[in-house]
């Protein structure tokens, strides 16, 4: 399916990953996300390059790019279409993905956190305020 695009722009800009300039007559804005795309693909990849903040060498290029004074949504979208590009080489190379090894994943279970277990509150024991029912007059 990958390949089904020519390029690797070309399948970041279906995913929507791909920088978009705002034109208007001979006024030119800047590049900003792209709104369009497949949105359920643009929504997996967002989630998978989020996840992969876990990892040191896509932990490094967040640093580094929030270091350059990118914002975290961008620098998030920008590692998503990095690793769309990765997805579509391996794809026209015909080559299989490489699997982790055992102790990368061990390590990343231990970088998991977990939430907390919830204490059960503690059970008050109830009490009656009126012991007596008044007398209807």
């Amino acid at each position: 399916m990958l390949t089904e695009f020519k390029t690797a722009s070309h399948l970041a800009s279906y995913a929507g990953t791909a920088p978009t300039t705002r034109r208007s007559g001979t006024s030119i804005r800047g590049e900003f996300a792209d709104r369009g795309g497949n949105k359920r693909l643009k929504s997996s990849l967002d989630n998978s390059a989020f996840a992969a903040l876990h990892h040191p060498p896509s932990s490094a290029y967040y640093d580094r790019k929030i270091e350059m004074g990118k914002r975290h949504k961008r620098v998030i979208i920008a590692l998503a279409r990095r690793r769309l590009d990765t997805l579509y080489a391996h794809a026209a190379r015909r080559d299989p993905l490489p699997r982790p090894s055992r102790a990368a994943a061990s390590e990343h279970s231990l970088a998991v956190r977990r939430k907390p277990q919830r204490q059960p509150r503690p059970v008050l024991p109830i009490t009656l305020i009126r012991t007596s029912v008044p007398a209807k007059s």
